[in-house]
């Protein structure tokens, strides 16, 4: 399927049709990126002053004119019977020194005949609306191709092949839809197959007239495979990185075994080398990527254990209170958050109801509620903060 996307003959050895100027109009302009604008609490805050009489902006000669010109377009159809009016019309309604030349050179482009359209010929009238109805379909879709995939594409709009129009412009808005996930996914945090793929979509969408409806679908499919791919190993590489940060900073100077030394040196170097295959290899099927997010997560459940394990010592060594003294059974830190948010031993809360909870114990131990005396104070501040470190101990493992 991927070979299919790509074009099966150069480019310049096709073209041998002139440019009418419909489609292809923004052909430099790229896909546009996403843009996240800024709260307004993020703006220095100063004086608000109103006016205190505001007036419309008058509108200028020129665009009184514009409009003008528009109404007596919309006129002219709605006498004729043709309906709706796509936004290329307007190119052309603009670009002609007056209304009805407009049009006809807009019906010139798009294979109508003026004069039949003129004499009020029925035929011609309902092939008009039914390219009118192709046009306001596909609307801007075909403006960021090429001038010569567009002069192409103009020609089979005239010459009747409106099914072939349709097909292209299936293609072109399932590979832009496609192509959005280079801006969700920086090209240095990206599966290799997900790279690989995404640079047969611009091939595909380089020449839309050489993709085939069945590659269309089976690339849509493949998108949704590799979206939900990379959710999941971006998923597990930063919790990798946030368990490999954990045990770096609670790791004890003695005390653990020779094999959890060689656990944390295994695990470093095999989530190390999972993440370098799965980032450069370009060519793996979805299985062999199911498998290597597989052990990624499998390599995640163990520096966990690992971190029960520390945990569990500092634990004992807390409560042994010398080495004649029998220690109670460990618990880790994470064992003793679930009891102080008042989860059972074994209960595995999402983020939603543990963010409730937090907020319920929050607003019940909050220092504010505590008794006027300095004791009362001191212990309701110590629950407060011991309450947070216990939450951000959890949302670090759930």
């Amino acid at each position: 399927m991927r070979r299919g996307l790509r074009p099966r003959s150069p480019i310049r050895l096709r073209r041998r049709f002139s440019w009418r100027g419909i489609f292809g109009r923004e052909s430099g302009k790229a896909i546009a990126k996403p843009v996240v604008h800024g709260v307004a609490a993020a703006r220095p805050l100063g004086e608000s002053r109103r006016a205190a009489f505001s007036f419309e902006a008058r509108p200028s000669a020129a665009q009184r004119i514009a409009r003008m010109r528009r109404l007596a377009v919309i006129d002219i159809f709605d006498q004729i019977g043709l309906a709706p009016m796509p936004g290329h019309l307007w190119r052309f309604i603009e670009g002609n020194p007056d209304p009805v030349s407009g049009i006809v050179s807009f019906f010139n482009a798009i294979g109508i005949d003026p004069a039949r359209i003129k004499a009020r010929d029925p035929d011609e009238i309902d092939r008009a609306n039914e390219v009118l109805e192709l046009l306001f379909g596909i609307d801007t879709v075909f403006d960021r191709i090429a001038p010569e995939i567009a002069a192409e594409l103009e020609a089979k709009l005239c010459s009747g092949d409106y099914a072939g129009v349709r097909l292209a412009a299936q293609v072109v808005k399932t590979f832009e839809t496609i192509a959005q996930m280079e801006h969700r996914w920086p090209p240095h945090a990206r599966l290799g197959v997900l790279d690989s793929f995404l640079r047969d979509v611009r091939a595909g969408l380089a020449d839309p007239l050489a993709v085939r409806e069945r590659e269309a679908r089976a690339a849509a499919r493949s998108a949704e495979v590799l979206d939900r791919q990379m959710v999941a190993f971006d998923a597990e590489v930063q919790e990798n990185r946030r368990l490999l940060y954990q045990v770096a900073i609670r790791w004890p100077k003695r005390g653990l075994p020779a094999a959890a030394v060689e656990a944390r040196r295994k695990a470093a170097a095999e989530s190390d080398e999972l993440e370098k295959q799965l980032l450069q290899l370009r060519r793996l099927r979805k299985e062999a990527v199911d498998d290597g997010i597989a052990r990624l997560r499998n390599v995640n459940a163990r520096l966990r254990h690992l971190l029960d394990r520390i945990d569990g010592r500092a634990a004992g060594r807390e409560k042994g209170g010398g080495r004649g003294t029998a220690a109670s059974p460990a618990r880790s830190e994470f064992d003793r958050a679930l009891e102080f948010f008042r989860f059972a031993p074994d209960a595995r809360p999402d983020r939603t109801a543990l963010r409730q909870r937090f907020r319920e114990l929050a607003r019940k131990m909050h220092p504010d509620l505590a008794g006027a005396d300095c004791a009362s104070q001191r212990e309701a501040n110590r629950r407060f903060v011991e309450l947070n470190r216990y939450y951000d101990v959890l949302k670090l493992r759930l």
